[in-house]
């Protein structure tokens, strides 16, 4: 059996992926006050032709572990948030596969799908199973807890919401490569140097290297 790491098959170096969400996180909460809504959240760009995705993120509820002040007992930031855990989040800039990020952008559906693509089962696809549990999964520094790192989407949205005349609708928006097309860059062939530009940089963030909240 041949196999080949799941891939983004459009993307090459230096392209973004643009992933919508539904903008119950932080970044998500600010761009939907915006007119029109934004519906896309987070980005990476590509390091290579669509097999690895360098982004920033923060894992859910990270500031939690800095409130300051309680209701009932209960952490709640009365009096505000710790200033630096609130600008700085955890992890900050990571490196993920495509196939990785896919995986962890939905566990309950997609852990063991390798597994199960080679034909493993029973004791045999557990193991593996798990062994991509521990693989995938960080451990918060803080609370110790296992977290998935799900910032990147490759699923659709569907959002119903008012068209230019005010009727009610339903749009889609999907994960998008952001790339120029086939043909501009045969007309243009400096534009390889510029994406491979942007892929290096990115590459040169250090890790850890937190995300920054203005």
């Amino acid at each position: 059996m041949l196999w080949q790491r799941g891939h983004v098959v459009n993307a090459i170096k230096g392209s973004l992926l643009m992933c919508p969400a539904t903008g119950d996180g932080k970044i998500g909460v600010l761009l939907a006050a915006l007119t029109p809504k934004q519906h896309y959240t987070h980005m990476g760009i590509f390091l290579d032709d669509g097999f690895t995705v360098r982004h920033a993120t923060s894992v859910r509820n990270f500031d939690e572990h800095f409130y300051n002040g309680s209701i009932l007992g209960l952490p709640a930031p009365t009096n505000g948030i710790d200033a630096d855990p609130l600008k700085y989040g955890w992890p900050g800039t990571v490196t993920q596969t495509a196939e990785d990020a896919w995986v962890s952008s939905a566990p309950g559906d997609r852990l063991g799908y390798l597994a199960r693509t080679l034909g493993l089962s029973g004791a045999d696809f557990d193991q593996a199973k798990a062994e991509e549990v521990k693989r995938l999964q960080l451990t918060d520094p803080l609370s110790q807890a296992s977290v998935w790192l799900d910032a990147l989407s490759f699923d659709s949205l569907d959002v119903h919401e008012p068209d230019s005349n005010g009727t009610e609708v339903w749009n889609r928006y999907e994960a998008l490569v952001v790339r120029p097309c086939n043909r501009e860059m045969i007309d243009n062939p400096w534009l390889q140097d510029v994406l491979c530009c942007v892929s290096y940089d990115a590459q040169a963030i250090p890790r850890p290297h937190p995300v920054e909240f203005y």
